[in-house]
């Protein structure tokens, strides 16, 4: 569901994370200990993106899966707009423009959908959530 790969984030030119990956399947829970300032909050941060790391990734599962929809989504466009190229007015089946800004918009979404619920989940404490389960 989250894999982090040998991600390295800096705080101007302190070097805070070094080379960290971690892999987090579906329903699992994940601990993080550590004594202060050893990088656990930068690490959540990095997640999240509030600081991005200058290398590595960060991947989501929903994130592969909206790259995955997008282009069967494109290519199937592409052949219903030939299909249905007679029912549309003042507009080309294969008009980039509007190719561009139904993509643009549906990656916000996916973007979105992603983005929420992991940022909801940081602010979580952990021990509610543990209580929860």
């Amino acid at each position: 569901m989250l894999e982090v790969r040998d991600i390295h984030t800096y705080y101007g030119e302190s070097h805070i994370l070094q080379g960290l990956s971690l892999k987090v399947e579906r329903g699992s829970i994940v601990g993080i200990l550590g004594r202060n300032g050893v990088g656990k909050t930068t690490l959540i941060r990095s997640i999240i993106g509030f600081t991005p790391p200058r290398e590595g990734q960060v991947i989501f599962e929903g994130m592969r899966l909206a790259v995955v929809g997008f282009a069967v989504g494109l290519a199937g466009a592409m052949a219903a707009g030939r299909v249905l190229a007679s029912l549309l007015h003042e507009v080309k089946p294969g008009d980039p423009a509007i190719f561009a800004a139904t993509a643009g918009f549906l990656v916000l979404v996916a973007l979105l959908a992603c983005y929420l619920p992991a940022h909801r989940a940081a602010k979580l404490d952990p021990m509610t959530a543990l209580r929860y389960e």
